[in-house]
């Protein structure tokens, strides 16, 4: 393993990771064996994918209301991981568990898509991008063969309003001549896109932290090939880079430091070969089988894991916004069901580490709008806004859930506080443009939906006792019942669709993951909370 590769990170830090990383990589393939046992036993449907959502996406212009469907494809998986001297692949990849673990013919991943397609058409919001998340690279004909990409893409081509398209791939697998074939089976108007898992400029967390096995010298190699298309296609081309915020050994703050740095590499990459570089913050979550998960369950490791903060991810938003050469950059977010087997989101946690805090949602949806409106302003206007009517008090005063943060991480130049003071003016004023005033009214509305669900309102105890009743019966549909019975409670004039996509009751706290479709304005909010159940009230009603 080599030792002198450049890093943000201090030579002790370092010296520390390499000494503990051979006894960690040991205890991970047994962590990983155990898992990918109980994934290879259980039963699979393989005409139905992995996953399938509708999330927020980039704009795409047009009056395009910019969601994206992602989808999850149970194919033969990374082989990154059997090439990989380790036998582990990424460390903190846990995409594997939704994988088929052998071959799946063409017809078999179509009838899969297709199903994708007939799930998420429940949805009332309409995307205008697909993009395939499989575990894997969508351009190495070993995993998807050539068949199986163009029955894939002859289907898209033929899908009016779908206008952008995203493969992942690893940079090894990008080739010019499999990108014209790509761009040939689409229509004109349609982009593709290539996500590559870049995760980090910093070459040592990306190779001993994450062990992504490629170099920043083999990434720029697939920059270069895009630039090379030619017109028509070039236009037609471009990067989604990954930057994983927050893996395995580094503080919330090192990886902010990391992530600016790293978004200061991929803006110099853009100028140099005049390619579209769209970087792609994707906060860490603690999924089963990945030494992100088997340093959080160590408490007395010197590395234990704590999640991802969303204060991290909007202080690093903010130090965008302040930069005036990485403002310009195209900045997508990834949500937090992006992915299946998630065992620890990131959030905004309360202090005992399992329960989020009841502000999560805002500062996460605020997150998540900005992928469609790229707007910096709006993005601090809304969970501003809405901080001050909740809790009588500015997000960045003293005391604030937001400060308390900040100084618990020795994050003393907060980018967050610079910028919503720096332009206190302009944020005020965007908090009355209709766009924003629609968010904060629905963040509102949600958070004292949110409020009755998870006992904070005594006020409303038959509500919250619908809602705990629901949850002892383990009933979908009671529990959507409960929740629209809040809703109209919270904002009766208001018509809105819910939608329970997990629920669950683990350690005394109960998970739910549900969304709300505003069907007035056509807008879609993916809310996961996790409570306290009040045992002693609820065990009346089983």
């Amino acid at each position: 393993m080599k030792t002198d590769i450049p890093s943000v990170l201090s030579q002790e830090k370092k010296d520390r990771i390499l000494a503990s990383h051979p006894s960690l990589i040991e205890r991970l393939k047994a962590h990983r064996k155990e898992h990918t046992t109980l994934a290879e036993d259980r039963d699979m449907d393989l005409e139905t994918p992995a996953w399938a959502r509708v999330s927020p996406g980039p704009a795409m212009g047009n009056g395009d209301n910019n969601y994206r469907l992602c989808i999850g494809f149970r194919n033969i998986g990374c082989k990154y991981r059997e090439q990989d001297r380790m036998g582990l692949g990424c460390l903190n990849c846990g995409y594997y568990a939704g994988t088929a673990f052998r071959d799946v013919d063409t017809h078999t991943i179509e009838k899969q898509f297709v199903n994708g397609l007939r799930q998420t058409s429940r949805e009332t919001v309409r995307f205008n991008a697909v993009e395939f998340l499989s575990d894997g690279s969508f351009l190495n004909l070993d995993e998807l063969g050539r068949d199986t990409q163009v029955a894939l893409f002859d289907l898209l081509s033929r899908m009016p309003r779908v206008k952008r398209i995203l493969v992942e791939s690893r940079p090894e697998y990008v080739e010019k001549g499999g990108l014209l074939f790509l761009l040939g089976l689409l229509r004109e108007n349609q982009l593709l896109e290539v996500g590559l898992g870049f995760e980090s400029s910093d070459e040592f967390i990306r190779e001993v932290c994450i062990n992504k096995g490629f170099s920043n010298e083999e990434f720029e190699r697939s920059v270069t090939i895009i630039s090379s298309l030619g017109e028509p296609w070039r236009d037609r081309a471009s990067v989604v880079a990954y930057l994983l915020v927050k893996p395995a050994f580094l503080t919330q703050r090192e990886s902010i430091e990391d992530i600016v740095a790293s978004l200061n590499y991929l803006k110099s990459l853009e100028d140099k070969y005049r390619v579209r570089i769209a970087p792609k913050l994707e906060p860490a979550a603690i999924v089963n089988g990945t030494l992100l998960s088997l340093l959080h369950q160590d408490k007395n490791s010197p590395f234990h894991y704590e999640p991802l903060s969303y204060w991290a991810v909007l202080e690093i938003l903010a130090r965008i916004a302040r930069d005036n050469k990485l403002s310009n950059l195209n900045i997508r977010i990834g949500a937090r069901k992006d992915m299946d087997e998630m065992m620890t989101p990131p959030a905004i946690y309360n202090e005992d580490g399992e329960t989020f805090h009841p502000f999560d949602f805002v500062v996460y949806e605020a997150i998540q709008k900005f992928n469609q409106h790229q707007n910096f302003y709006r993005l601090f206007a809304a969970p501003g806004k809405v901080y001050r009517q909740i809790n009588g008090i500015a997000l960045t005063g003293r005391g604030s859930a937001l400060m308390q943060w900040l100084d618990a991480n020795g994050i003393e130049d907060s980018a967050i506080v610079a910028f919503m003071e720096e332009n206190a003016a302009t944020i005020e004023e965007e908090t009355t443009s209709q766009s924003t005033k629609h968010e904060i009214q629905a963040m509102t509305t949600i958070y004292a939906v949110l409020d009755i669900m998870e006992g904070y309102n005594t006020q409303a105890g038959a509500l919250r006792a619908n809602i705990g009743k629901a949850l002892l019966q383990n009933s979908k549909e009671n529990l959507e019942l409960g929740i629209g019975e809040c809703f109209n409670k919270v904002a009766p004039e208001d018509i809105v669709k819910v939608s329970v996509e997990t629920v669950s009751i683990v350690r005394g706290y109960a998970e739910v993951f549900f969304d709300v479709v505003d069907l007035l304005r056509d807008e879609k909010f993916s809310i996961w909370s996790r409570f306290v159940i009040a045992w002693r009230d609820s065990a009346s009603l089983a």
